[in-house]
């Protein structure tokens, strides 16, 4: 999926789940959609994966909002909403985290993807005092990727989402070494499509 062989990777992803339920695995269909939700994300086509969100993930994910793992997917919803113009739904979703300098999301496994999506919703809300939070809770991991759902999800690197922040608060310097940095990275990964996103973002 990260090297853009897209039709060869979904493929795999139907095999993981076929074999994870016959061996009774319960994470191999979360795994699965979040190998789904990844696809639709390298594409930006936020309105599907709002979709699935809510019919797959979020079926029970509902019920995961309140759960460890909450702060993540409520997150991650806020960024959806957010993108598919919904931007009341996000922000409610997004505060209901952001507050007291997003001390709600646990210091966990979850915890740097879940900073990514609040990233994510911050720029598309337009929330400059909390980029400026965000940029000093993300600056110690510019030179790490997501990573979420036992690896099935790669967000690329976090230097790419640093340079967004930085362009937003006026840092052309900075946000032109976090870009480069990104290209970088993700060139080192093997990651062409990030790569690609990277680029985009950098010359925007």
């Amino acid at each position: 999926l990260m090297e853009g062989r897209i039709q060869e990777a979904m493929e795999f992803a139907r095999r993981e789940r076929e074999m994870g339920n016959r061996a009774r695995d319960s994470n191999s269909e979360m795994c699965f959609i979040h190998h789904r939700f990844t696809r639709l994300m390298v594409d930006e086509r936020h309105a599907e994966a709002l979709g699935e969100f809510y019919a797959g993930d979020l079926a029970y994910a509902t019920q995961k909002l309140d759960s460890p793992a909450g702060p993540a997917y409520r997150m991650t919803l806020a960024w959806l909403l957010a993108a598919a113009g919904r931007t009341d739904e996000a922000r409610d979703h997004f505060e209901f985290i952001a507050g007291d300098g997003f001390s709600a999301v646990p210091r966990d496994v979850n915890w740097l993807a879940a900073m990514s999506s609040a990233a994510d919703a911050c720029l598309l809300l337009g929330d400059r005092p909390r980029a400026r939070e965000l940029q000093v809770l993300l600056e110690p991991f510019a030179d790490r990727t997501a990573v979420s759902a036992r690896g099935s999800s790669v967000r690329g690197a976090m230097s790419r989402l640093l340079g967004q922040l930085a362009a937003m608060l006026g840092e052309s310097d900075a946000a032109d070494s976090y870009y480069a940095q990104a290209e970088q990275l993700d060139e080192r990964l093997g990651a062409p499509v990030w790569v690609a996103h990277d680029l985009w973002q950098h010359a925007k």
